[in-house]
């Protein structure tokens, strides 16, 4: 089952901020029907973390199992979220950018779903597919 989370921006964390409208997560609050599945408790210290740590899987820097275990549920929904963005929504192309070996990808969505970090990501397949 996949969690839909819905919280409101924090005060902190308006568009017009210099640190926000920069951030990958001013395209996941204004993108696609998918502003739904925000992180809650956002802070700008914590969207700078997982901007890096997201980069970090990214380019191979961190491996994806290692950091799993230093992160809180909060902080994988956001990476997963940022993955599900540059994927078009595909849970398995996520696997890829994380560089993730296909033989661990039913580990990965187990852990994503014993977390509650699986999403629905429809709006965002639904999206790509409008694009084309």
């Amino acid at each position: 089952s996949c969690l839909h989370v819905r919280a409101e921006i924090p005060p902190l964390l308006r568009f017009h901020d210099a640190p926000f409208r920069s951030s990958r997560f001013y395209t996941l609050f204004t993108g696609p029907n998918f502003g739904d599945h925000l992180i809650p408790q956002a802070t700008v210290s914590s969207i700078v973390k997982i901007e890096k740590d997201f980069e970090d899987l990214v380019h191979g820097r961190n491996n994806f199992w290692d950091q799993a275990v230093e992160i809180n549920a909060d902080e994988l929904r956001a990476l997963v979220i940022l993955g599900l963005r540059e994927t078009s929504g595909s849970y398995r192309r996520v696997a890829e950018l994380f560089h993730i070996d296909m033989n661990d990808y039913q580990r990965f969505m187990g852990l994503l779903r014993k977390s509650n970090s699986h999403i629905d990501s429809s709006p965002l397949r639904r999206f790509a597919r409008a694009q084309i």
